[in-house]
């Protein structure tokens, strides 16, 4: 009577051992799949990753550039400025010359130089 109590013992542990290992089957297959779905997921991820870099560094290179060219229009406009201020400061310079020569020659500017002042 032992040995077949052993033996059924034996073999519920053979059973519970085989249960275990298709268990264990199934869950390394589980991981298997949620790796292969993880993996998958990663590599969208770093699609998505390499292309919002490649337009980060598109735009930041766009917007170097319309700075470099913001200064350059700047400088380009200050150089203008310098130029129309010497323009007008030739131009009163004129104006006042040309206003002495008048004064000196007795003319005025009000009136007719008969005029009496």
């Amino acid at each position: 009577m032992e040995i077949r109590s052993l033996t059924a013992r034996a073999q519920n542990a053979e059973r519970r051992v085989i249960n275990f290992q298709n268990q264990l089957a199934q869950s390394e297959e589980k991981l298997t799949v949620a790796n292969q779905k993880t993996a998958a997921a990663d590599n969208k991820w770093d699609a998505r990753v390499k292309e919002y870099e490649s337009r980060l560094k598109v735009a930041e290179e766009k917007i170097k550039r319309e700075r470099q060219g913001g200064k350059e229009r700047a400088s380009d406009l200050e150089k203008e400025l310098k130029s129309l201020q010497r323009q007008l400061e030739v131009a009163n310079k004129r104006t006042s010359t040309l206003n002495e020569i008048i004064d000196n020659a007795g003319l005025s500017t009000r009136g007719s130089p008969g005029s009496g002042k």
